[in-house]
């Protein structure tokens, strides 16, 4: 399977491995380069605006994918993509990735022989329901023997009304039967946020033909919808319970932004949960993080300096362009520089460059060796849809400031009491937030977006009478 192709695939759940190692498999099989996304900073501009019904964005058109050969960056693979319509990204927050919502995607491996792309050897394929959510992504591989398309994997997602992912189940291709072969899925539930409060693995048992549990994640949010406690369980199939493993609690500082992740393992013989590692996060008054820390649980019942410090410099907006990992030197007792990642970004905030390097002790320099890699993505600009308005909108409808950072205001009034539906939703129909107003003639609410990515957002008014939209755009 070609490296850039899975930058484009939606990742299969896999089994439980704990939080932590289950986020960063997520990333790296995406093949986007793991790290923090930057909150917002608030927007300095401010004006009313209009509904309209179309919106810009861009969407992922081709991805090549490099390794360094000792002397410079060598092409390995490249894949393409294709779209209907309106479908373009929706940002995964549950991942912090995007997911693009393509047609196909056809990979190509590069010859170094040859110095160019050989014929296409994998295929990735979507279907789509009728509210362009994904139903399936299908991957083959091309057979030479034969010159046909192979199936090798596929993923299957079913949806709430709102658009939430419920279940996603991973399957193999079995060639000798030509069927398809349950291997594992996710099940999930939602809050009323359309937050994730649970998800559980199952694994597929042939023998009796039925789903399995293997491992539980449940979430708990504070009244901002921020992560607050993510717990993570292993069932024990001898007891036929769960078995407490892994525990993440956060805490955010007064403008949301994340501050610190405390991991705590559980205790079986005290049956206490116990600290064994802290990343604290710093921030700029942008509210644009410039610094992470690990550390970890002493014996001696504090938090001990060792684990690697990530900084994060030279912003495109609220986006880092350079991202320095140092690890701490026990003899020195200082941090001294390893790896850094370099960034470009486009007008969306999308990722359309990226490279890594080492540090050179020797040279005391930066400088990309044999093992680094680099990533190239082109983009597409496409026109979105938005809601249509349905009926007069009986009265007034204000959202500011537009574009927004951290929080938009929504000012709505009528002359008689209504009720009203709020729905803000992003360009490709998905739901990220719904709440409903009892009837009343003035309605003012301050909307936190700050855990929304960049881009656009359709902010839905409906009332018995009749629905209007207004645009959102959020910036970084």
């Amino acid at each position: 399977m070609s490296k850039t192709l899975f930058t484009l695939l939606l990742a299969s759940a896999v089994p439980f491995l704990g939080h932590a190692q289950l986020s960063h498999q997520r990333t790296a099989a995406k093949g986007i380069k793991a790290h923090k996304h930057i909150k917002p900073s608030a927007a300095a501009t401010y004006h009313r605006q209009a509904a309209r019904t179309t919106a810009t964005d861009s969407r992922l058109k081709s991805v090549v994918y490099f390794e360094n050969d000792g002397t410079a960056f060598i092409p390995v693979d490249s894949s393409a993509a294709t779209y209907s319509g309106s479908r373009g990204g929706v940002y995964n927050d549950e991942w912090q990735e995007w997911e693009w919502s393509f047609d196909n995607v056809i990979g190509f491996p590069y010859s170094t022989t040859t110095s160019s792309y050989g014929p296409a050897n994998t295929r990735s394929s979507q279907t789509f329901d009728a509210s362009n959510n994904i139903t399936a992504t299908t991957n083959e591989e091309w057979v030479d023997a034969t010159s046909t398309w192979r199936n090798q994997y596929r993923d299957q997602y079913t949806y709430d009304g709102a658009g939430n992912r419920l279940t996603e189940t991973s399957q193999e291709w079995d060639t000798t039967a030509g069927v398809w072969v349950n291997m594992f899925r996710q099940v999930k539930t939602f809050t009323a946020a359309n937050k994730v409060a649970t998800s559980l693995t199952e694994l597929w048992n042939s023998g009796t033909s039925a789903w399995e549990a293997n491992s539980r994640i449940t979430n708990t949010y504070n009244a901002t919808n921020k992560l607050l406690t993510m717990v993570s369980e292993l069932w024990n199939t001898s007891t036929s319970a769960w078995d407490s493993g892994y525990k993440q609690l956060n805490t955010y500082d007064g403008m949301g932004n994340l501050t610190a992740e405390v991991y705590q393992n559980w205790d079986m013989t005290t049956t206490a949960w116990v600290n064994s590692g802290r990343d604290t996060h710093t921030y700029d008054a942008m509210n644009r993080r410039t610094q992470s820390l690990s550390e970890s649980w002493g014996a001696g019942g504090t938090w001990e300096t060792g684990g690697p410090k990530t900084l994060y410099s030279n912003f495109d907006g609220t986006q880092p362009q350079t991202i320095i990992t140092q690890v701490w030197d026990g003899g020195t007792m200082t941090y001294e520089n390893s790896n850094r990642e370099n960034y470009t970004y486009n007008a969306d905030g999308k990722v359309t460059y990226y490279f890594d390097e080492e540090w050179n002790v020797t040279t005391s320099a930066w400088e990309s060796t044999e093992f680094n890699t680099a990533e190239r993505y082109r983009y597409e600009s496409y026109t979105t849809s938005i809601p249509q308005a349905e009926g007069a909108f009986a009265g007034k409808a204000v959202l500011y400031p537009v574009p927004a950072g951290q929080s938009v205001t929504l000012d709505v009034s009528w002359e008689q009491p209504q009720p009203l539906t709020v729905t803000i939703a992003d360009a490709t129909g998905r739901v990220h937030s719904k709440w409903t107003v009892p009837a009343q003639q003035h309605y003012t609410e301050n909307i936190s977006v700050g855990a929304l990515p960049v881009g656009s957002y359709f902010v839905v008014l409906q009332t018995p009478e009749s629905r209007t939209v207004r645009a959102l755009t959020v910036v970084r």
